[in-house]
């Protein structure tokens, strides 16, 4: 575990994190083989200082039952380690190429990974980018699909490294990137993988904009306002030929001047165009019915709609103002642990109600309707938002 240097204060967060491998240039814990030659691409440092012997990780697991500060102030003070470790040897010979990494392992019941880094990597960026002492966090990491924030002198950006059966999911993704307007991507292959590099979307979630509602803090206009722009932006994406496939609560991001940019497009294609041989997309409590059954049934591959994308989009703004998911599967005899084939098969077959949870009614009245109703019936994303913001008026 982490604990105070000899002779320092106590710090009462000790034993947040435990030390699940000391620094190492070669852990036995985690892979990096996948994630080193892929950030080799977008880093030019990297692989000299890994030649070098000058890359170390640190691998921290967390405590059970640890609230999340306590879990933030310890990585924070793991960066803080991490970072004076690197700024003597900076001054040295091929001091520019000294890096170290630290994994954090576990869950905390409180936040998930992303939600544990962000103050932490806020605080030490400020403290240490003025001195030339970069710092990135990874944000998820799934199925070979790995998502990283970059922190520099010159600004922030995200990198997506996918490996294995990741690599085509995460190319194509790219690629979607470079048409879509408003976006801007750098892409490339290594032997195993393909990466991307993009600017950093900074501003809350859709499902970050709802949390004061969610918590009975009011913010009800503010979430009118996210949910209107969130469908403007899937209606703009709609305009332009295109089907999301896959949008979810934190697929949306709210900048300051009001503008939402969408992420993950792994499962977007053209209309008229289908890109996969297997459609493996969508999260499937907020997959609509046609789409479950197609899924479900066959055959593949399966093309998405822009109809399910709406479907999607209520689903999404349901549970981001109910913090649950739009269906009862207890009342469906789907209990916790239910297989994710079994759920989509009820979803197919319509015989999962919807839920009674309704904190919400004016907004919710308007997204039962459109989850209720038939592909032919559904609003589109625009007439979506006409709806949604009627709500706030």
């Amino acid at each position: 575990m982490i604990t105070a240097p000899s002779g320092g204060a106590s710090r009462p967060t000790a034993g947040a994190l435990r030390l699940t491998e000391a620094r190492t240039e070669n852990p036995a814990s985690v892979h990096v083989s996948g994630y080193l030659p892929a950030m080799q691409q977008s880093c030019p440092f990297l692989q000299p200082s890994t030649a070098r012997g000058m890359t170390g990780w640190t691998v921290y697991e967390i405590a059970p039952d640890t609230h999340r500060y306590a879990v933030e102030a310890e990585l924070f003070y793991a960066g803080v380690q991490a970072a004076e470790w690197i700024r003597p040897l900076m001054a040295r010979p091929f001091g520019a190429l000294v890096c170290e990494n630290v994994v954090l392992l576990g869950q905390c019941a409180d936040a998930d990974h992303r939600e544990l880094l962000n103050w932490p990597h806020w605080a030490l960026k400020n403290l240490y980018s003025q001195v030339g002492v970069m710092f990135g966090k990874e944000i998820s990491n799934r199925r070979g699909s790995s998502v990283w924030k970059a922190t520099g002198p010159q600004g922030i950006a995200s990198i997506k490294l996918g490996t294995g059966e990741a690599t085509e999911v995460t190319a194509r993704e790219a690629s979607v990137l470079d048409q879509l307007p408003g976006y801007t991507v750098t892409a490339g292959h290594f032997d195993n993988g393909a990466w991307f590099v993009t600017p950093w979307l900074v501003g809350p979630s859709t499902w970050q904009a709802f949390r004061p509602m969610r918590k009975g803090e009011g913010g009800l206009d503010d979430a009118v306002a996210a949910a209107v722009g969130l469908c403007r932006a899937v209606a703009d994406l709609h305009t332009e030929g295109w089907v999301h496939g896959d949008l979810q609560p934190q697929h949306g991001i709210h900048g300051e001047d009001g503008a939402v940019h969408l992420l993950d497009f792994a499962w977007s294609r053209q209309i008229g165009i289908t890109p996969w041989m297997i459609f493996e997309g969508t999260m499937v409590h907020l997959t609509s019915p046609e789409l479950a059954a197609r899924i479900t049934a066959g055959p593949q591959p399966v093309d998405t709609t822009q109809a399910a994308d709406v479907y999607a989009l209520a689903g999404t703004l349901w549970t981001c103002a109910t913090g649950n998911w739009p269906l009862d599967y207890e009342a469906a005899g789907l209990g916790r642990g239910t297989p994710a084939n079994a759920i989509r098969e009820a979803i197919a077959a319509k015989a999962v109600p919807m839920s009674s949870l309704m904190p919400w009614p004016a907004l919710q009245a308007r997204l039962r309707f459109v989850l209720l109703a038939d592909p032919d019936d559904r609003p589109t994303a625009a007439e979506l938002a006409t709806l949604v913001q009627a709500v706030g008026e």
